[in-house]
């Protein structure tokens, strides 16, 4: 028995607590969280990269399964019951997502589901636009499509019924999907989806009817992505992008199977053209933050333009069988008319764009003179030379001005030379004409000079207002929806 004032060799040592110096050393011994904190941090990192591995991998063979069954010939059942065993299969995806986000608590696998049902919603569209097309088929392609492309409704009322069914069920899985993903603009994303979409219902195959259907539906979403979806700030996270990605994948859809199935036309290469570069000018821009790759953008749009334009000058020369001398102004001077409406919205310098268009009109109804010369072409290219002499003048531009005076005196020589050669009513009164509206331009122009610069200025900034969007907002009031978690 030990009593108080004794020791006891045999006695526990102090807790860590204690602040005896003989037990700073193996202070070092105890475990710390702190050193476990780099290694914990590692393999959770390591954990969630494994996650989004295999959600990538999950959903890239969704959309493979989905393509494949697009594509398969089955010996078994016809394809309306090919189609609906689709169906069931894609209604089954939300019930997936909604018991991954509500039971297990893990709302990224439910939002990559949902976004995967968006991304195959185009592929529903175009099986039930190939029914539809089977039995309400408005044009006669001549070429010959594929085995695996063809989807035959048995009759009319099957296919509007299988339609309408199939739209009951996608339209509100969509709205859902969109309201998850991106909340902020739930409803003008559906709307548009359901638009570009329903492009592919229409019972149309030829290219030159599909042509304006992409020009006016790339336009369409250009403008609202510009001017309504970039408002948010919650739609430029990743998911807000897949989001905004899903009404162009319908449009994409279309473009390559007119590009896969059928001959393609001078007319659906110039929409095709012509929409490439209403894309580069408008919208890639707009997703740049360094300014000369902007500039480089816009710049680079108009060679699209130009070989756009090019085309649809070739289709209406087929169908009027315009004369020799209106060729070449119907080529240039149209594209100079819209290098002028690009330097009213570019990002860059304007006057390039207006001294380009100037030197082109200038340059053309020159050679058109001394090329095709005839009353009609003298007059045109002194109609348009003395618009170009304007603005050289304005703008200080002596090579402009002395271009522009060459051509005038040409267009003149030659259209005086026609009147007194042939005694033509039409040089004469071409000439009374032009010079009377030059008087009355240059007194116009004397008289009006500083509003018409200051409606040109308006002019330049509303073009350039509507090209670049409204800006972004710094926060997004609306914060996104949980409902998975």
């Amino acid at each position: 028995m030990r009593l108080p004032h004794q020791s006891d060799d045999n006695a526990q040592p102090p807790p860590p607590e204690a602040t005896s110096p003989a037990l700073a050393d193996n202070d070092r011994d105890w475990p710390h969280h702190e050193e476990e904190v780099p290694e914990t941090r590692s393999t959770e990192d390591r954990v969630e990269l494994l996650s989004r591995i295999l959600r990538g991998l999950g959903a890239t063979a969704l959309v493979a399964s989905t393509t494949v069954f697009l594509v398969q010939r089955w010996q078994a059942g016809n394809d309306i019951q090919r189609y609906l065993i689709l169906l069931g299969y894609s209604a089954l995806l939300p019930v997936v997502a909604f018991f991954c986000g509500l039971r297990i608590r893990e709302e990224k696998g439910a939002r990559t589901l949902l976004a995967v049902q968006l991304a195959t919603v185009p592929l529903h569209f175009a099986i039930l636009g190939g029914l539809l097309y089977s039995q309400f088929a408005c044009d006669n392609p001549t070429s010959v499509i594929p085995a695996f492309a063809l989807w035959v409704a048995p009759s009319s009322g099957t296919a509007v019924l299988t339609t309408v069914g199939a739209l009951g069920l996608l339209v509100p899985i969509s709205f859902v999907a969109f309201l998850v993903l991106a909340r902020p603009a739930a409803s003008s994303l559906t709307l548009a989806a359901l638009a570009a979409n329903a492009l592919l219902l229409l019972p149309v195959r030829s290219p030159d009817l599909v042509a304006p259907m992409v020009a006016v539906a790339v336009v369409v979403l250009s403008l609202t992505e510009i001017r309504r979806w970039r408002r948010y700030a919650s739609l430029k996270t990743l998911e807000g992008r897949l989001a905004r990605s899903m009404p162009w994948i319908p449009v994409a859809l279309l473009i390559a199977r007119s590009l896969r199935m059928y001959d393609i036309s001078s007319l659906f290469q110039a929409s095709l053209l012509g929409s490439a570069a209403f894309v580069l000018f408008v919208v890639i821009p707009s997703e740049l933050e360094d300014k000369d790759a902007q500039v480089g953008c816009q710049a680079f749009s108009t060679l699209p333009a130009a070989a756009s334009w090019c085309l649809v000058v070739d289709v209406v020369i087929g169908w009027l069988s315009l004369p020799r001398d209106a060729t070449i102004p119907l080529y240039a001077v149209p594209y100079a008319g819209l290098l002028v409406l690009m330097s009213l919205a570019t990002r860059g310098n304007p006057s390039r764009y207006q001294w380009a268009a100037v030197a082109l009109a200038t340059a053309s109804v020159t050679a058109n003179v001394l090329l095709h010369p005839s009353v009609f072409s003298s007059l045109c290219c002194m109609v348009i030379a003395v618009g170009c002499l304007c603005y050289g003048f304005i703008a200080a531009d002596r090579v402009l001005c002395v271009g522009a005076m060459a051509s005038v005196l040409l267009g003149l020589g030659y259209n005086v030379y026609c009147a007194m050669r042939f005694y033509s009513l039409s040089s004469w009164s071409g000439l009374a004409v032009l010079g009377v509206g030059v008087i009355l331009a240059a007194s116009l122009l004397e008289r009006k000079f500083a509003s018409l610069q200051e409606y040109v200025r308006c002019l330049r900034h509303r073009f350039a207002r509507h090209a670049r969007g409204v800006a972004a907002r710094p926060t997004d009031a609306e914060p996104d929806v949980r409902v998975m978690g």
